[in-house]
């Protein structure tokens, strides 16, 4: 694990644009390497987020920043930012200790979703040895299986006990044959139910593992791992997506642009300060509108194009072909371009289409996380390309696509 200590700060100044002073917003963005929030209008604050980024990071390297107009399609030199950064440090050392990896759930179900009244649960944590030596039968032992009470809702911890094996230095174990069982009964206690369960290895070293309690959404049917479940399960723990209203998701429900460029920019953990009134980043996005920071987070990565060449058209729907295009662009740094499309993946997808290596690199992608997001039901392998998104395909591709987990250390 790579630790920095840093301050950053923009400093701003008069801009000039040719020979006329150049006022317009700007977004600076880090994109080398790609690991910095975007900053707005000159004010600073912290770029680094996820500490885990830095893990394998050299720390020496050409380090780049984008400033990009936000404002009305201005032209022309800019010459004039600045940027301070002081001290950097990094400590590369890892802990010796051991450190928590995974933890796997296995329910009766088959999903990887603790659920409430489904018997016993097996958790499955794994963990990797950075202690310098190898730690023999290590085991653990678990405790204050709790969560919240209002309901009433009972948590039962019906094995307290796990063993690991030996762990040789820098190798990752699971417990197998013996792990750890929980059970959850009662009404649901909140809309977000999340359980906690504290493990002390043998070693001493003690974590509490948060357990997410699934059945969040009335109108979504809970299944096994291959439906579109766990993924809705997933976005929910991690305030991607709150559902539609009144306790349920809405599914099959349509997927706006306004509604995206929130999704995306929560799913990648951007920051997304309010807008500025007078520096909307496009004609009809209001600073008022709810939407208007996460709309201009995603302009100032370059996610989105406008519908009409100054506007952003919120309310319009999204196709399926469009989402290949916004997921990527959102992954990637400003100007990112997948490689060509030689042969489509898709009966439905011509090669010629531009689209085409859009879906072709975002299906590699998800097909490496276990998800090929062709269509159902179309008769063939076809991805539907001029289909509308809908809430529980674009859950599937978001969750798969930013890697999230919904048990994690």
């Amino acid at each position: 694990m790579c630790l920095l200590a840093h301050t950053v700060t923009w400093k701003s100044r008069p801009v000039r644009q040719r020979d006329t002073d150049f006022l317009n917003g700007y977004v600076p963005i880090f994109n080398s390497p790609t690991w910095a929030n975007p900053f707005y209008f000159g004010v600073p604050g912290d770029p680094v987020g996820n500490l885990g980024r830095f893990d394998g990071l050299s720390t020496k390297g050409t380090w780049s920043a984008l400033a990009a107009d936000m404002v009305g399609g201005d032209t022309g030199d800019l010459n004039a930012w600045a940027m301070r950064v002081t001290p950097v440090h990094f400590d590369c050392t890892a802990p010796a200790s051991m450190a928590p990896t995974a933890l796997v759930v296995n329910p009766p179900a088959g999903n990887g979703v603790l659920e409430a009244g489904e018997g016993a649960v097996a958790l499955q944590p794994s963990w990797t040895n950075h202690t310098g030596s190898t730690v023999p039968g290590l085991t653990g032992t678990a405790s204050n299986f709790t969560g919240p009470s209002p309901g009433p809702v009972t948590y039962t911890l019906s094995d307290a006990s796990a063993a690991y094996g030996s762990v040789g230095n820098g190798l990752t174990a699971a417990c197998t044959a013996d792990c750890y069982s929980v059970s959850v009964t009662g009404a649901r206690p909140t809309p977000h139910w999340d359980a906690t369960l504290k493990e002390t290895l043998s070693t001493g070293t003690v974590k509490t593992w948060v357990l997410h309690v699934g059945g969040s959404f009335s109108d979504v049917t809970v299944g096994g791992p291959s439906t579109f479940y766990p993924s809705i399960e997933t976005l929910f723990h991690h305030s991607v997506s709150a559902g539609c209203a009144g306790g349920k998701y809405c599914p099959t429900g349509a997927v706006t642009r306004q509604q995206l460029a929130l999704l995306l920019m929560r799913a990648r953990k951007v920051s997304t300060p309010g807008c500025i009134p007078g520096y909307e980043p496009f004609a009809d996005m209001p600073a008022t509108n709810l939407f208007c920071p996460s709309i201009q987070a995603a302009a100032g990565r370059q996610v989105f194009d406008t519908c009409d060449g100054s506007n952003f058209c919120p309310a319009g729907p999204v196709t399926r072909e469009q989402v290949a295009v916004y997921i990527l662009r959102a992954l990637e740094p400003p100007g990112y371009a997948p490689p060509a499309c030689v042969l489509s993946p898709y009966l439905d997808v011509a090669d010629a289409s531009p689209y085409c290596p859009w879906i072709q690199e975002l299906r590699s992608r998800l097909m490496a996380q276990g998800l090929d997001p062709a269509c159902n039901g179309a008769g063939g392998n076809r991805y539907c390309p001029s289909d509308l998104l809908n809430r529980q395909a674009l859950s599937a591709m978001l969750h798969r696509a930013f890697a999230l987990k919904l048990y994690e250390p």
